[in-house]
């Protein structure tokens, strides 16, 4: 017995396949999701019917190739989206279905060509709408199918080849074909389509799935049918994936019918009287996002290698791809069922496939020998990460040793002490974090991922960076986003009160010191009140707040710089009624915008490497070592003082430079040796050299790597009257005067 079909709302009024779906699915209507979202009739009529959703909205394909607004490009490829799926988990949804491209198979490993036609910015946002479907309906237990429609064609679309090809041939106008027309597609008629669709939605099939025949057409056989003398040809020479044929299909092709075959359709557009037959071409080759390794390579196949192994399989059967050995009587065996391969097999994967990663599982390497073999093995991998360096007596590993090949090990930096009795305090604890999505925010997540946390509440005002924090490789079990903003006075009194937190890690905030320069306001809204915003929610005096801070703030001279001291000052006038602390710290390695990834981007180009000043030094301590520092800073008494991260003697710039070089050319690249080293001048809000605090009176904590020190305090009443001042400065926007309320606030630390 056929199942009686659900009301259908099909989201997409631009979209020619919207129409063929309308046309064919009973009980069904078109909408957009801006009239959707607006209506409450619509809300009202359907919020108590189990329905399906097809959703066909997206940025119009044909309007790749023009120059276009990316504000645009964002709202209609992601931002409507997410803004339907904010409201449809108030709906009864039987199943959804969502249109996606098969323009992101094989769409992300080649970024060295330049994007004229947003091929992979396009591409890329259709992979992130798959994910955000997926999640969305895994969270709330809908079925859903994602559909990757291959190259699809019918009466009233027209941007597909087969549109243009039947336009150039009517017409008489230049078709524009790209590398001779040697490209292979799968072509498949919008009615065909349809009815895939409509069979879907009464079946139990989930999850992804392509739609197209199985099999292609060469472009050039396509147009050789027809007569190439019908046609005036420009031939282009353009870098894209040869061929583009479906292999997931469903049902095995019962949906396809023959009068819409290729064949049929252009034969009778173009009124040919004789039998066009294309030939057919078949492809063994699978269909991936990108050419990539699944799992990691492990390099060594000893003891800790096979434990290694045995830990990652624990997680997923698919985690481990190989291991690489260098003794020859290891290679082609199998440990555990998992090949052994040489170096020079994993060389020669390299050369045609994207490595996530290799973990190096030798633990009795020198530190020299370690440091050799990942400069040999980084070129082959996104990412090389190692076991630490230990006694061999000691074999016994866990997953939480793998440590990254991140800039702080090639110099050598003493690891500080974890007091682990420290940590403890967290245990069971209600956690938010603020800025989740930004650099210390993931890393503080991925640390108190491994702690006996109850729950951390991770927060951030950008939709990106928290998609990819959920996307990270630690437990996200006990975690949950929010997609918001700390100026957000209810948002955050909701959290407060609807999850009882017990700590606040605040490690939101603007931080470029070039950006903040030219957007002032947003600097102090964002750094000043956001703080703010969170201290007057302090209810609750045993809630433990944390504000993450940064060197820049000890005699600031930028608007960064100012404004997290004014953050500080802030929290400081919090000391005497509430459980808060200040950390304070200067730069990490492995941190977004850094001047070290500027560098190393600068080095692989081939220069020239720019620098302010060739006198300038930071201070640099690893983004794990910083955060694992804040999670005990949090732990301890502040007793008003302001803690310091002991992060040692400050770097001149212009040796890591020099570093970064030498080992470039320790990895067998031709490189030009003499590159330029070029000193392009200080910027607005740098300093040659920055310092931690104006205080040289430093005192121990319980440990060695936390110092604290006295900053200067503030009065109520001076607080009250600068941000009376700061408030009209700020409506106005007016710089100059926020600027110069700030400074005069700050005269004596000057």
């Amino acid at each position: 017995m056929t199942k009686k079909p659900y009301q259908t709302i099909i989201f997409g009024k631009r979209s020619f396949l919207s129409q063929e779906l309308n046309k064919n699915i009973k009980n069904s209507f078109v909408t957009s999701i801006d009239f959707f979202l607006n209506d409450i009739k619509i809300f009202e009529n359907y919020k108590n019917k189990k329905i399906n959703i097809i959703i066909n909205s997206f940025f119009p394909a044909h309007k790749l190739s023009k120059s276009f607004s990316y504000r645009e490009f964002c709202k209609k490829g992601i931002g409507d989206l997410t803004n339907l799926l904010d409201v449809l988990n108030i709906f009864s949804i039987n199943k959804i279905i969502y249109s996606s491209s098969c323009s992101i198979y094989n769409s992300y490993n080649n970024f060295i060509n330049k994007d004229f036609y947003n091929r992979k910015i396009y591409s890329s946002s259709k992979f992130t709408c798959e994910n955000l479907i997926v999640n969305f309906c895994q969270k709330n237990n809908v079925r859903f199918n994602i559909c990757r429609i291959f190259n699809m064609y019918g009466n009233k679309e027209k941007f597909s080849i087969i549109s243009k090809i039947i336009k150039c041939y009517r017409n008489r106008i230049e078709l524009n074909i790209n590398n001779n027309g040697k490209s292979i597609r799968d072509f498949i008629h919008v009615e065909d389509v349809a009815n895939t669709y409509k069979k879907l939605l009464l079946s139990n099939k989930n999850g992804i799935i392509d739609i197209g025949n199985g099999y292609g057409y060469r472009i050039a056989d396509i147009l050789n049918k027809i007569g190439l003398k019908n046609f005036n040809i420009r031939n282009l020479k353009i870098t894209e994936e040869t061929n583009s044929i479906a292999k997931n299909i469903f049902n095995n092709n019962k949906s396809i019918s023959k009068k819409n075959t290729l064949e049929n359709y252009i034969k009778k557009k173009l009124n040919i009287k004789k039998d066009l037959k294309f030939t057919k071409v078949y492809s063994l080759k699978k269909n991936l996002i990108d050419e990539t390794v699944t799992g990691n390579i492990i390099y060594g196949a000893g003891n800790a290698g096979v434990q290694l192994h045995d830990i990652l399989k624990k997680n997923s059967k698919e985690s481990v791809y190989c291991f690489v050995d260098d003794n020859n009587k290891l290679i082609n065996k199998k440990i555990k069922k998992t090949k052994v391969i040489s170096f020079d097999e994993l060389f020669e994967l390299s050369q045609h496939t994207i490595i996530p990663s290799i973990v190096i599982a030798i633990p009795s390497l020198s530190y020299e020998d370690l440091l050799t073999l990942v400069n040999k093995l980084q070129p082959l991998a996104l990412n090389v990460s190692f076991l630490p360096l230990k006694d061999t007596t000691n074999d016994q590993i866990s997953l939480d040793d793998i440590q990254d090949s991140k800039l702080a090990d090639l110099f050598k930096r003493k690891i500080s002490i974890i007091d682990k009795t420290l940590l403890d305090g967290l245990n069971q604890k209600i956690i938010l974090v603020t800025g989740a999505g930004g650099s210390i925010g993931t890393e503080l997540c991925r640390q108190l991922s491994k702690q006996n946390v109850k729950k951390v509440i991770a927060i951030d005002n950008s939709e990106f960076a928290l998609y990819k924090l959920q996307k990270s490789n630690f437990n996200s079990k006990k975690f949950k986003f929010i997609l918001g903003n700390i100026q957000d006075k209810n948002l955050i009194k909701f959290l407060y009160n609807i999850y009882k937190i017990d700590t606040i890690f605040h490690a939101a905030a603007y931080k470029h010191v070039n950006i903040l320069e030219e957007n002032i306001v947003q600097a102090v809204e964002n750094n000043i009140y956001g703080t703010l915003n969170l201290l007057k929610c302090l209810k609750n005096k045993k809630i433990n707040f944390v504000l993450i801070s940064t060197d820049k703030a000890a005699r600031p001279v930028s608007i960064l710089g100012m404004t997290k001291r004014i953050a500080e000052i802030l929290v400081q006038s919090h000391f005497s009624n509430y459980n808060v602390k200040i950390v304070r710290f200067g730069n990490v390695f492995g941190s977004q915008g850094s001047a070290i990834n500027l560098f190393i981007d600068q080095i692989n180009n081939g220069g020239p490497v720019t620098i302010t000043n060739k006198k300038v030094k930071r201070f640099f301590m690893s983004i794990q070592e910083a955060c694992n520092l804040v999670l005990q800073c949090s732990q301890l008494q502040s007793k008003s003082r302001i803690f310091i991260l002991n992060m040692g003697k400050p770097i001149l710039l212009l040796d890591i430079i020099y570093k970064l070089i030498s080992q470039k050319m320790n990895r067998n690249f031709q490189l030009n040796k003499n590159i330029e080293i070029k000193e392009i001048g200080l910027k607005r809000g740098e300093k040659l050299e920055e310092i931690l605090t104006i205080s040289n009176n430093l005192s121990k904590t319980t440990n060695p790597d936390i110092l604290s020190c006295k900053e200067p305090i503030y009065s109520k009443s001076k607080l009250n009257d600068f941000f009376s001042n700061l408030e009209l400065a700020i409506s106005t926007f007016h710089d100059k005067k926020i600027k110069s309320y700030m400074k005069d606030f700050l005269k004596k630390e000057l």
